[in-house]
């Protein structure tokens, strides 16, 4: 019985006017539209907000590798201390972000055949063994300093990564500048790098 009323309502004057006013009533669109766009924006927002400080912290970490591995190259040796103070260096470089910095100074020594060796390996994370990147040709019978620096960096919004964070890495090289190699812990007289030979 209503449904018969309402249909009996819509076909009069009266009825046919007010339908037509409320399809010509734009009241309250603007407000929908805004609802249904409300949600896109804010993923947009807070992926841009990820992104951007991931860029950042992923530029400070690269920079981190670069200052330690020039200090080192610039030095003549390398002490215990000097490994710890250099890892302090690297992680005030980070500022103002407070995940621990793990950081690895490693010499290497190019043979005459371009052969690599590792000479000493100190840090968070040493290594035993490793290879240039694709390109890098070093001058042979030479030695390098090669620094890899790490954060995980974890997201303050996990919505598109997962919550444990990804790695940032940076790794950086350099010749010593004011003798041929960087010795480790010297003891008085040993200023002699070890042989490029096999």
């Amino acid at each position: 019985p209503r449904m018969q009323k309402w249909r009996k309502f819509c076909r009069t004057e009266r009825g046919l006017q007010m339908g037509v006013s409320f399809a010509k009533d734009r009241r309250g669109v603007a407000a929908i539209e805004f609802a249904m766009i409300l949600p896109v924006m804010a993923v947009l927002f807070f992926a841009t907000v990820e992104v951007t400080e991931g860029i950042t912290e992923n530029t400070k970490v690269e920079r981190a590798a670069a200052s330690i591995a020039k200090a080192v190259a610039q030095s003549t040796s390398l002490s215990d201390r000097g490994v710890v103070d250099l890892a302090a260096m690297g992680q005030a470089i980070l500022f103002p972000v407070t995940t621990p910095l793990r950081s690895t100074i490693t010499e290497l020594r190019i043979d005459d055949v371009g052969g690599v060796s590792v000479v000493y390996s100190v840090g968070s994370d040493p290594i035993d063994a490793a290879t240039l990147p694709d390109g890098f040709a070093p001058a042979r019978n030479s030695f390098l300093i090669f620094v890899r620096t790490s954060i995980q960096y974890a997201p303050g919004v996990p919505w598109f990564m997962p919550a444990a964070g990804i790695k940032l890495t940076g790794t950086n090289y350099f010749r010593p500048f004011r003798s041929e190699c960087v010795l480790l812990n010297p003891q008085p007289g040993d200023n002699v790098c070890p042989s490029v030979t096999p």
